[in-house]
C-alpha cells in the first residue's frame, strides 16, 4: 500500500455509554457512573476505516500485540504501530481517524478489554 495515499472511508463513532449493541464490540461487561463509562470488551477485527467513540476514551491494552494501520486526523501519511500490552491511548470525542488491524483488539486480554469513557 503506498504509504502516502489517504485511505477514505465513512466515519465510524462507537457510543461507549449506549445500552444499545454494537456489532464492532463485544462487551463482557459495562459499568456506568455519572459520565464516566467502564466497559471491558473486545473490538472486531477492522480492516480499514475512520472509526472512533461518542465520548473521550482512555484505553489500555494488556492483551497480545496487535499489529495497527492508522492515520492521524488530517495527514496523509500511513503509519504502522505494534501495540504492546501495557500501552495506553487517550483520544477525544467526535474525532474519527482511519485505522486498520487485522485481529480482535482486546485491550486488556483475557479477559479482554477495559475502556474508560
Amino acid at each position: 500500500m503506498n504509504s502516502k495515499k489517504k485511505v477514505r472511508s465513512p466515519a465510524r463513532l462507537i457510543h461507549f455509554a449506549s445500552k444499545k449493541d454494537d456489532p464492532a464490540v463485544a462487551y463482557i461487561k459495562r459499568l456506568r457512573l455519572g459520565d464516566i463509562t467502564l466497559a471491558e470488551c473486545v473490538l472486531a477485527p477492522n480492516a480499514g476505516s475512520a472509526i472512533g467513540a461518542k465520548e473521550a476514551t482512555f484505553v489500555l491494552h494488556l492483551g497480545e500485540p496487535l499489529a495497527l494501520d492508522w492515520q492521524p486526523p488530517g495527514s496523509d501519511n500511513m503509519r504502522h504501530r505494534r501495540i504492546l500490552p501495557g500501552n495506553a491511548h487517550v483520544h477525544g470525542a467526535n474525532a474519527p481517524f482511519w485505522q486498520r488491524w487485522l485481529e480482535p483488539a482486546t485491550p486488556l486480554g483475557k479477559p479482554p478489554g477495559v475502556l474508560i469513557s
